[in-house]
């Protein structure tokens, strides 16, 4: 794969990228100095990429046509996409590496660096000062400072909502990645007395992952 080839090849992993590129987009175009004409030209292909992938995703009905749409959306829209995260998201400064990271994207060292895979833990403590919020204060287990280690941009949110007994890491979700700590997560009102099972790990600027932390729970308020 090219370095400049954001593109997964598995429909799945496309469509999820997308959505986060997408989202992320429309959300902050006026921070970013994006316009929004550039934003807006993504909607056809994306609507037609949508459909003709929803249509492939039922089995029972996936023809050879359902195929080649899905195949040809798929193409058109990742053409049209690549573009526009290369001249509006990867060289525009205003961007941050927390924020392509959070998109799936790659961040590239722009000075040659030894960042290395990070080797500690993460350890976390959840507080709950607050109905509906959870605080995760995160720190170093080696240096137990909230200060990142050298290289890591933040750490990854994982988490299951429910269930009394602890999860395995492979049945948490991916929540968001978080650039400082403390972090604040919000809930509603129909999450209240819901057990959450949280998990976090160190991601550094190459989104190279550290080793997952204990796996640790609390009740939303």
């Amino acid at each position: 794969m090219r370095r400049n080839d954001y593109m997964p090849q598995k429909d799945a992993d496309f469509d999820i990228l997308q959505t986060n590129v997408y989202n992320a987009a429309q959300a902050n175009a006026s921070k970013w100095l994006i316009p929004q004409e550039l934003v807006t030209a993504l909607d056809v292909p994306r609507q037609r990429w949508s459909a003709a992938y929803a249509a492939y995703c039922v089995t029972a009905s996936r023809t050879p046509a359902v195929t080649r749409e899905k195949n040809d959306a798929g193409a058109d829209y990742r053409a049209v996409l690549r573009t526009f995260i290369q001249g509006q998201i990867m060289h525009n400064s205003r961007v941050s590496d927390g924020e392509r990271l959070a998109m799936g994207l790659p961040v590239y060292d722009r000075k040659p660096t030894q960042a290395r895979p990070p080797e500690t833990r993460t350890e976390m403590e959840i507080f709950f000062p607050q109905i509906m919020k959870h605080i995760l204060h995160v720190r170093d287990s080696e240096s137990k400072s909230a200060g990142k280690p050298a290289h890591v941009i933040g750490f990854e949110i994982w988490r299951r909502t429910g269930g009394d007994t602890e999860p395995a890491f492979e049945e948490m979700q991916f929540v968001e990645l978080a650039t400082r700590s403390p972090h604040t997560l919000e809930y509603t009102s129909a999450d209240r007395g819901k057990m959450v099972w949280y998990a976090t790990r160190w991601v550094n600027t190459r989104g190279e992952k550290g080793p997952w932390s204990e796996i640790l729970s609390a009740i939303v308020p």
